[in-house]
């Protein structure tokens, strides 16, 4: 099965809510149950790169699966819900902010799982709470069922914990993002680059949010964004084969600013992409390694693929004005 398939369509055709009245109290609970989904991308981003690749197993609906396949999907999971709440949001008239909490960088296993665990907790209770705070009955079919989802997450994480802790690496250290001697100099380039590929993602799925109930580009968007979760992916496995641990920073979830319409987003994530281009092409010079050197220059094509994409989206949204 192909972890990145981009056939996932959240709420495309959302239509604007019949509800007279918008309390005040949905809206904040929407945009911190926002933030946290993001954040929980992150933590199954820094749990798939923390666990070694096909050393564990875990059971899903009777299939074996490979743990850190299942964290990946875990992390588009939360993206994907990140972006269906912002789309309710954009349904009640207000605009989506892209903030998130702090998150204190977990040191052993067990923090890590733990802090999973407990923002998957929190994640529930917020999503039930704004389940009661509202009487359009689209957006409880769509809470309800990212409520199920979690609830899935739930149960896999208590697998995960489980294995790992048979294992007696519960306690583990976790290996220190930077490694250590020469190769440090190259995993610190590959960070960097690892942190542009969240920016870039971040941004893309803030556009497709913006979007509303346009149904030509978010779609597009989106397969981009996931596009651009390869890109990480790839970038990811450098830094682990050198001895490098990749982390999500919180400054790389908190770089898109807040924007009035699509359009801005879509030229913001032309911007990323250019810096991309211009830092990948410095990086694969400056680094030692040769087949990171090698991912990075792979990539760039395709950005400037992508490039010539976004501003296609963009010269079409300025004569033609999404909907909400």
């Amino acid at each position: 099965m192909d972890i990145y398939r981009t056939n996932y369509r959240p709420i495309d055709c959302i239509s604007p809510t019949q509800e007279k009245q918008i309390s005040g109290e949905l809206i904040t609970r929407l945009q911190k149950i926002l933030g946290d989904e993001l954040n929980r991308m992150a933590m199954y981003l820094q749990a798939t790169y923390s666990i070694p690749k096909n050393a564990y197993s875990v059971d899903y609906f009777g299939y074996s699966k490979d743990m850190q396949h299942q964290l990946i999907c875990h992390a588009i999971h939360e993206m994907r819900h990140a972006e269906t709440i912002g789309r309710i949001l954009c349904k009640i008239g207000h605009n989506p902010r892209l903030k998130t909490s702090r998150l204190t960088p977990p040191k052993t296993y067990k923090e890590m799982l733990t802090m999973i665990f407990e923002s998957e907790q929190d994640g529930i209770k917020n999503l039930s709470e704004a389940l009661d705070a509202t009487n359009d009955q689209e957006i409880k079919v769509t809470l309800l069922n990212q409520i199920r989802e979690e609830n899935a997450h739930l149960q896999m994480r208590t697998q995960i914990y489980d294995q790992i802790e048979k294992t007696g690496l519960i306690d583990t250290v976790l290996p220190s993002p930077e490694g250590a001697g020469p190769v440090s100099y190259d995993i610190n380039i590959l960070l960097d680059a690892f942190e542009l590929e969240i920016q870039s993602i971040i941004t893309l799925i803030y556009g497709s949010i913006l979007l509303g109930m346009d149904m030509a580009i978010p779609p597009r968007l989106r397969a981009l964004s996931i596009e651009d979760m390869q890109h990480l992916n790839k970038i990811a496995q450098d830094i682990i084969t050198l001895g490098g641990r990749p982390v999500v920073s919180p400054e790389s979830l908190n770089n898109v600013p807040r924007l009035s319409n699509a359009v801005q987003v879509i030229d913001h994530a032309i911007e990323i992409k250019q810096q991309k281009i211009r830092q990948y092409d410095q990086f694969s010079q400056m680094i030692k390694s040769k087949g990171a050197a090698k991912t990075l220059s792979d990539m760039m094509g395709k950005e400037e693929e992508n490039i010539s994409d976004l501003k296609g989206f963009a010269n079409s949204l300025q004569t033609a004005e999404p909907i909400h």
